[in-house]
């Protein structure tokens, strides 16, 4: 745009006052020999990565140059990114940014992968870990069980064995092996008797042993044994 207090300034570098032509013909080629001065500097594979470079420098010389010719610049800006007029060179740069971009994105996988390869063996480690943890308090377990209860056997022991040496229990087993065998005795006698007679090779005896019958002596009842019964010989 020309301002009106440039309007003079253009028309002595413009007189043919054609804001139009000058933009097509003068703005673009300033435009061009800055972006080619910033595109000389660099090699193809960096100057992409260099856009906003050259679009700065075109900003920082165009604008105050054509200022001071009555023409304000209000936007300089880059649009469409680079192309090539050799479609060869461009076809070329295209594969190129392509496997550029498959390369990142196979990267991306791999560390996405690797990433999760790291939290199965993680999980696996702590899974295993746990298990080891729950095997060993177990096993501490029955080791404290059994502590115990040798302990305990060991105290019984001694005390049995103390208690042994003592008068006083040594009665109170017996007693105790007295009032068992009592308790157990059904009243009744043994009703046979089996021996060997004769020494080695003798015939075996079988002996009817007679049961106690009741009798009274001096008027009170008692028990007596019966006729002794002949020994029943078996060959």
């Amino acid at each position: 745009m020309i301002d009106e207090a440039d309007a003079s300034r253009f028309l002595y570098w413009y007189p043919s006052g054609s804001l139009a032509a000058v933009m097509d013909s003068e703005v673009r080629a300033r435009v061009q020999q800055n972006a080619a001065e910033v595109a000389a500097k660099y090699p193809l594979d960096l100057l992409r990565a260099k856009k906003q470079e050259m679009i700065d420098l075109v900003r920082s010389d165009a604008i105050p140059f054509f200022k001071q010719r009555g023409i304000t610049i209000t936007t300089i800006s880059m649009f469409g990114g680079m192309s090539y007029e050799n479609p060869e060179i461009q076809k070329a740069i295209d594969k190129t940014f392509i496997a550029q971009q498959e390369k990142v994105v196979n990267m991306a996988r791999f560390e996405a992968q690797q990433k999760e390869n790291e939290r199965i063996e993680l999980e696996a480690t702590s899974l295993a870990e746990r298990v080891r943890r729950e095997a060993q308090g177990r096993g501490d377990a029955k080791v404290t069980e059994a502590k115990a209860e040798a302990q305990a056997i060991r105290e019984v022991a001694q005390a049995l064995a103390e208690a042994g040496r003592n008068p006083a229990f040594i009665q109170l087993r017996a007693i105790e092996v007295e009032t068992a065998r009592t308790t157990r005795w059904d009243g009744k006698y043994p009703l046979y008797y089996m021996g060997g007679g004769g020494g080695a090779g003798g015939p075996n005896l079988l002996l009817n042993v007679p049961a106690p019958q009741q009798s009274t002596v001096d008027g009170n009842p008692s028990l007596a044994p019966s006729p002794t019964t002949a020994p029943t010989q078996r060959g």
